[in-house]
Order: structure tokens, then C-alpha cells, then sequence
């Protein structure tokens, strides 16, 4: 059913809702991944140690304590993009990378 007819019908739709939900937690119907991890190609503890290792070497003025969950996303993509940048400029011919 589309959610335009649920929003219209009001608080029976809502325990049609709740229902259906309640039916797929009871059967085992589990639609979720296996793995949320948004930084799979980082170590994210070493990451952490050497981005503030870094900051506290190179910008004594400030004291940086925390790495934000931004900050290890946002670097994951750049090494997913610079790792599928680096097989597409592999030759065309050979096996190795």
C-alpha cells in the first residue's frame, strides 16, 4: 500500500503501520545489511592517533583532542576514489596492479 493512503486514513493506518512492522520482526524478516561500517578501508584507531599526533606537531596552538566521525568518512571516500582512480589508470593488458 503507498504511504499517500496511510498519511490519509489516519490512525488506522497507523496501526496497519505497526502491524506490518511487528509482523516482519516476529518472522525473522531482517532487511538490514550485514555491516554498517562507513570507514571499511581505515584502521580508524590509528588514523585517530596519527591525525592528532600530526596537529599536535605541526599546530601546537591549537589542542586538538577529537577526530569527528566526518572527518574518517570524508577521508575513507578519498581513499576509495584514489584506489579507484589508481585501477583505472592500470594498463589495459597484465594481471598485477
Amino acid at each position: 500500500m503507498e504511504l499517500e493512503t496511510f498519511v490519509s486514513r489516519g490512525l488506522k493506518a497507523q496501526s496497519e503501520v505497526d502491524e506490518i512492522i511487528a509482523t516482519h520482526a516476529t518472522n525473522g524478516t531482517n532487511n538490514r545489511p550485514a555491516s554498517l561500517n562507513p570507514t571499511r578501508f581505515l584502521n580508524r584507531a590509528e588514523v585517530r592517533k596519527f591525525l592528532l599526533a600530526h596537529a599536535a606537531a605541526t599546530r601546537p596552538a591549537n589542542r586538538f583532542s577529537r577526530v569527528s566521525e566526518m572527518t574518517l568518512v570524508d577521508l575513507n571516500e578519498k581513499l576509495r576514489a584514489l584506489m579507484t582512480g589508481f585501477v583505472h589508470r592500470a594498463p589495459s593488458r597484465g594481471r598485477t596492479l
